[in-house]
């Protein structure tokens, strides 16, 4: 009776080896640098096809500054939809009763990114010179605050 030899694991293991090989051999998304915390202009985006959108603000806290001009510092605080989202532009505008800041975001249409919420928080500065004494409301996105101006 002839014997009978099981058949060698070694091109099966070699076949998964190379397989995971070939998976693994994927390119990750740059990791992006955080911005600078004091910022209003627009952040220079490499080339490519984007989507626009609004940050999640959830909290704005303002509060005047002693030193020099008439000033006031908001911290905002929010969330972006996902890992591959950015902050593109913190623009100012100047209403009659204060401001409204509009806090842009960005994703690359073919970036590969957790879907996960990413916090950030970022620090801007009014120039409160050329507001009334009294109340100055303030937008950031879809949250109001107000500041007393001396």
């Amino acid at each position: 009776m002839p014997s009978i030899h099981p058949a060698s694991p070694w091109p099966t293991c070699l076949a998964s080896i190379v397989v995971l090989q070939l998976c693994s051999c994927q390119t990750a998304p740059p990791i992006a640098s955080p911005p600078p915390p004091n910022y209003s202009d627009a952040v220079p985006l490499p080339a490519g096809d984007y989507t626009y959108g609004t940050a999640i603000v959830e909290s704005v806290n303002a509060e005047p500054l002693t030193a020099g001009p008439t000033r006031a510092q908001l911290t905002i605080r929010g969330l972006l939809n996902d890992g591959a989202t950015t902050i593109h532009q913190v623009e100012q505008t100047k209403t009659p009763d204060g401001f409204v800041i509009t806090i842009t975001t960005a994703r690359l249409k073919s970036a590969v990114a957790t879907l996960a919420l990413v916090p950030f928080e970022r620090i801007v500065t009014l120039d409160l010179s050329a507001v009334r004494s009294g109340p100055c409301q303030i937008r950031v996105n879809d949250v109001r605050t107000t500041i007393m101006v001396p």
